[in-house]
């Protein structure tokens, strides 16, 4: 998502929570691309802690889609 806020010129439209809150996605999809991280990386997650980042998530992909129109 960090080459894509490049790309797309959006990140000084950004509040400093954000950025790091898409340094952290980030972080988790490398990760994930290695086969048993992903189950360390799932057992380290908490039910509130997958809820708080899918609704981040969920938001800047809103707001994200609103700069594209």
């Amino acid at each position: 998502m960090k080459k894509l806020l490049d790309l797309l010129s959006v990140k000084q439209d950004m509040n400093l929570e954000d950025i790091e809150f898409i340094d952290e996605l980030d972080m988790y999809y490398i990760k994930s691309r290695y086969g048993g991280v992903v189950v360390k990386l799932a057992r380290g997650f908490r039910k509130k802690q997958a809820d708080d980042c899918f609704e981040h998530t969920r938001r800047l992909l809103k707001w994200l889609k609103s700069k594209l129109k």
